[in-house]
């Protein structure tokens, strides 16, 4: 079975009812304005995976997986170990590979076409917990990222290309056939990187090798990125500025302007 042939609500009934919620209500919430159109929101979670809890040297966890999935054509579902909200899911491919195929894009942008949700792919160095089996996040929440202006970069017969005006730099892909676009693109990065799929986009973060956080109860990925933060202490919960996560972000993505400058000029000559 593809995922062209699963219809939305018997997918959506599948995975709500048959792999269960570790969500455990353990959330507290508060919000910093970022402008007056979008606010940064965050998110007090113990249950927040972080570098530690999948060990090292240790066999992959998703290929040895006892826990409740369902299948789908190459990939399974299983609920997230450590959600960040209710119906937190994972979508991981059957074989064993890092980085995504084309089928795995096109899987990815119709999945979240079809259910109205946010998907996530990190690669290594990028945030990904277990970087060496590829899998997508995929839960309700809507990035504040979304809500921020663009600059246009490029655009042809079938998509355009903006750069978001946001802390955090990357550029959004918009318009038809956006799967096989993706994968050109993404055939020509020299960085790691995140996707975040939603609402017939796809938002690509270039990311440094930097860590832009020592505290270890705070792992730093494509939501952090995106304005949604989620801490495993209330300490931090109470402590964090709009100062220091948007300096976090600029900080994990491109913010050289001769690396933004080749970057842009490589997406144009793509897109061309």
């Amino acid at each position: 079975m593809t995922a062209g042939i699963i219809k939305k609500n018997e997918l959506l009934r599948r995975w709500q009812k048959d792999v269960g919620d570790n969500y455990c209500n353990l959330i507290k919430t508060r919000y910093l304005p970022f402008d007056k159109n979008i606010k940064f929101k965050i998110f007090f979670n113990p249950r927040r995976a972080g570098s530690s809890n999948y060990g090292k040297g240790r066999k992959c966890l998703f290929c040895y997986l006892k826990r409740k999935k369902i299948s789908f054509g190459e990939y399974f579902v299983i609920a997230n170990i450590y959600p960040f909200t209710r119906n937190h899911r994972l979508i991981v491919s059957r074989k064993h590979y890092s980085q995504p195929k084309l089928r795995d894009l096109e899987m990815a942008v119709e999945i979240s076409r079809l259910l109205n949700r946010t998907m996530i792919l990190s690669l290594k160095d990028s945030g990904a917990g277990i970087p060496g089996h590829l899998h997508f996040h995929i839960y309700r929440e809507k990035m504040p990222v979304f809500k921020a202006p663009e600059k246009f970069i490029a655009a042809n017969k079938e998509i355009s290309v903006s750069r978001i005006i946001f802390p955090s730099y990357g550029i959004v892909v918009a318009g038809d056939n956006l799967a096989r676009w993706l994968y050109k693109i993404t055939a020509k990065m020299i960085y790691p990187y995140n996707l975040v799929f939603y609402d017939r986009k796809i938002l690509i973060y270039p990311r440094t090798k930097i860590f832009p956080v020592k505290n270890t109860s705070w792992k730093f990925g494509a939501t952090e990125l995106s304005g949604l933060f989620v801490v495993k202490t209330e300490k931090l919960f109470n402590q964090l500025t709009k100062k220091e996560l948007c300096r976090c972000m600029k900080t994990a993505t491109l913010n050289k302007s001769r690396e933004i400058s080749q970057f842009e000029k490589m997406i144009k000559q793509i897109v061309a």
